[in-house]
């Protein structure tokens, strides 16, 4: 599925891009999401929830971290940290099932990206789940 950008998050990451001061932290953090939830246009940081088991946290990112954008058919794309994914271990106490991951504001007020995985994802006590986030943005059809 696509990664999208929430209404809330759209006008934060214009003027980030800008180099405007969007009034919240202009950090970001990445979470998993374990309900069965389809992020869209009116996706809030509250509608998703993360997993429970012990050691999990999100995880900050430093966007000094980002790759070289590329552009390929009209689509430009840029990935996190190239070769080294965010991971993820199960402290368990029982599997549970990840639909997906979003980036939010440090200050954890506004969702800014949010994907739901093609297929769910398992993960069982002892289980790494690797992340490799690519932002990809290009002209709808």
């Amino acid at each position: 599925m696509p990664i999208i950008v929430p209404n809330e998050g759209a006008p934060i990451l214009l003027q980030l891009s800008l180099g405007v001061d969007p009034g919240v932290s202009p950090g970001m953090s990445v979470h998993l999401f374990v309900n069965d939830y389809t992020p869209n246009y009116g996706t809030h940081v509250a509608d998703m929830t993360e997993p429970t088991w012990s050691g999990y946290s999100g995880q900050s990112l430093d966007p000094t971290l980002f790759g070289i954008p590329t552009i390929i058919s009209n689509r430009a794309s840029i990935t996190y940290n190239p070769g080294t994914p965010n991971e993820w271990t199960s402290g368990g106490p029982s599997p549970q099932t990840v639909y997906g991951y979003w980036i939010q504001s440090d200050d954890a007020t506004v969702a800014l990206f949010a994907e739901r995985f093609a297929t769910p994802r398992t993960v069982n006590p002892g289980d790494t789940l690797d992340l490799t986030i690519v932002l990809t943005g290009g002209t709808q059809t």
